[in-house]
């Protein structure tokens, strides 16, 4: 997947509209900038645009910075939030191009949704352009099974992943989320340089870390769990088949008046 264009649009309460505009090129692309000018502010609002900011502290608009949602300052004044929202253009391997929308700061919209806008619709000049929309839900059971209401459902299918199943804590199965994976794909230079594997979340699965290298690496770790499981499945049902066989047999023969002796039903050959 490719980042295109990411906005943040804040409407103020001196009635003007403020924010700013990136354009991704392809290849790499460098975010420079001096201390305090919002370079972090950028890649939080870039990590809230695909619901994963739970890899930056919380969930919802309380991991972004003030001045996304609360006031920021603007030359010698300070400027009021009224509302705010962002956008990112995404492009996919198979060059289709959506927008996913999501309000940090709104008095009416669920900062829970994002909203899936078909099409460029950053990049169009929207003269007359009509743009289907539809509503996904963050953070609710379903996201990422859901694939008509859960975005992340959504964007596993977009990106074109499929997510294997795990084990969980507690012996039911589950799966590696996207936001695990998203965690291992950022660094940031601050300080010195932050994985945000370090905040991965926790669903309850042990060794997720080791999980998702498995997973990003190619390891054939989860390929081979599954197929112990189709072996162990298999296993338990000719078992199964064989208790049944020896249980007939066994009534036939005294039935008869015969006996029959060697036959077990529990046996590991």
């Amino acid at each position: 997947m490719k980042f295109r264009i990411l906005r943040v649009e804040i409407l103020a309460t001196d009635g003007q509209t403020y924010g700013y505009e990136i354009k991704f090129s392809e290849g790499l692309n460098i975010i420079r900038g001096d201390n305090s000018s919002g370079k972090s502010t950028f890649v939080n609002s870039l990590i809230y645009s695909l619901g994963m900011e739970e890899i930056i502290g919380s969930k919802g608009a309380s991991s972004l910075p003030y001045a996304l949602k609360k006031e920021f300052e603007c030359g010698d004044r300070i400027v009021k939030v009224v509302n705010s929202i962002v956008y990112i253009e995404v492009e996919n391997k198979n060059k289709k191009i959506v927008t996913f929308k999501r309000s940090i700061k709104s008095d009416s919209d669920d900062v829970k949704l994002i909203n899936i806008i078909e099409g460029p619709y950053l990049s169009s000049n929207q003269n007359g352009t009509q743009f289907l929309i539809k509503p996904t839900f963050l953070h609710d059971s379903g996201s990422a099974q859901d694939p008509e209401r859960g975005f992340f459902a959504y964007l596993e299918k977009f990106i074109g992943l499929s997510m294997p199943s795990i084990t969980d804590n507690k012996g039911k199965e589950t799966r590696l989320y996207l936001q695990a994976i998203f965690a291992a794909l950022i660094v940031e230079q601050k300080r010195g340089w932050t994985d945000y594997i370090a905040n991965i979340p926790y669903y309850g699965v042990s060794g997720v870390r080791a999980k998702v290298a498995s997973f990003l690496l190619d390891l054939n770790v989860f390929r081979n769990a599954n197929r112990i499981g189709e072996l162990n499945s298999e296993k338990n049902r000719i078992i199964s088949e064989w208790s049944e066989l020896v249980t007939s047999i066994q009534l036939l023969v005294e039935t008869n008046h015969f006996f029959v002796s060697g036959l077990k039903k529990n046996t590991n050959y």
